[in-house]
């Protein structure tokens, strides 16, 4: 951004500044603007916190603390110009590198993010436009992901808790996982997968194998032994992708809420996984029973979690295969996968497993919730992970 912020006396004699021939403060008396800008705030709900888009010289501070006074207070910066008035603010987010900007924003907790007071300085709309679209831009996306995490902790909450039961009261063989240095390779299920399956083999030594359980069966078919399958989910259909291991020893990362058959949980060698908490009053019951778990962060696709997870593991390099991010004009996973199998029981003349494909193929908005994250999220992997 062109250094062009100008410094200049109010007829009041206070500070005041401009952009580009755009006055950010009144040039009479810029502490009366701030004023009647924060009691012109009309707020139907006490906010967690409250974000602030680039409010220069910082002036709202003062009367935002005097209507919010127990709230923290975060200013985001478009420019380091006004750099000299941070101290006014809880945190600084600089928004000049929207990379960090968004991992920023993507950081906020889930439930905290929908009570969080977004607002900016009236005058930085006009200054800064394209600062200000880029920037709200990225909350959106962030609020629309937040709702659609929340509206299925929802409705899956009464399950994960009675997933959480059986999984405290049938353990039997809680293990951990040391931190090394091998390469991590990481199978999705998507149709790719089949692709990568004869260079898998051939390099099958070379790296510790994590399989997403979604991904299990396609490789005991083609004869390759993950050293562990991973499993968070808390619906039906998670719990039949691992019910191979009913008859294989191979260990399972498993989240505490995840949905699994009994006797796996009893007779298999367990590694349990944990997310923090979700909200400020969310009783962890797991923490009373002293579990060993390695905690794991929350995402909208188990790919996301697992990556965070494995980059925990090892100071070496992260590989996928099988992350597709795209719809496939076929079938949308390897094979065998069972979900593919009890979705075609319900195949018939008039219900066929085209128009079954048929409508997969145009309905790509979660894929697209997929790609925002890992793009949002590649500043953190540390150029370790690829595809």
């Amino acid at each position: 951004m062109p250094n062009s912020i100008t410094f200049f006396q109010s007829k009041n004699n206070k500070l005041s500044a401009s952009y580009n021939n755009v006055t950010l403060h009144s040039k009479y008396n810029p502490e009366i603007e701030a004023e009647r800008f924060v009691n012109n705030l009309n707020i139907d709900f006490v906010p967690s916190q409250i974000i602030i888009l680039e409010p220069c010289i910082s002036y709202i501070s003062f009367f935002l603390n005097k209507k919010f006074p127990k709230i923290s207070k975060i200013a985001v910066r478009f420019t380091n110009e006004f750099d000299k008035f941070n101290s006014s603010w809880g945190k600084i987010i600089y928004a000049n590198d929207l990379y960090i900007f968004k991992n920023e924003i993507s950081q906020i907790q889930n439930e905290k993010i929908l009570s969080t007071l977004f607002i900016q300085w009236e005058p930085t709309k006009k200054a800064f436009p394209n600062e200000t679209e880029k920037c709200w831009k990225i909350i959106k996306e962030k609020i629309e992901y937040s709702k659609t995490v929340l509206i299925t902790q929802n409705f899956f909450s009464e399950r994960w808790f009675l997933n959480k039961i059986n999984f405290l009261k049938y353990l039997n063989n809680a293990y951990s996982i040391k931190k090394g240095t091998q390469d991590i390779l990481i199978t999705a299920s998507g149709i790719s997968l089949q692709q990568s399956i004869t260079k898998i083999k051939s390099i099958r030594n070379n790296f510790f194998l994590i399989a997403l359980s979604s991904s299990l069966e396609c490789l005991l078919k083609n004869s390759i032994i993950p050293d562990l399958v991973l499993s968070t989910d808390g619906g039906y259909y998670a719990k039949k992708h691992i019910e191979i291991l009913e008859k294989e020893s191979i260990p399972l990362a498993l989240a505490l809420e995840g949905n699994c058959p009994k006797k796996i949980l009893s007779e298999n060698k367990i590694i349990p996984l944990n997310y923090p908490k979700d909200y400020e009053n969310e009783i962890q019951i797991e923490k009373e029973f002293k579990i060993p778990a390695i905690e794991i962060e929350r995402n909208g696709t188990v790919s996301g979690t697992t990556v965070k997870f494995a980059l925990k593991l090892t100071t070496g390099n992260i590989f996928f295969c099988g992350l597709d991010l795209s719809t496939s004009n076929s079938f949308q996973h390897s094979a065998p996968n069972r979900l593919e199998l009890i979705n075609s029981l319900s195949e018939s003349k008039i219900n066929s497993k085209q128009t079954k494909l048929s409508k997969l193929m145009f309905n790509t908005e979660s894929l697209k919730i997929y790609e925002n994250w890992f793009i949002q999220n590649s500043i953190n992997f540390q150029n370790r992970v690829f595809r």
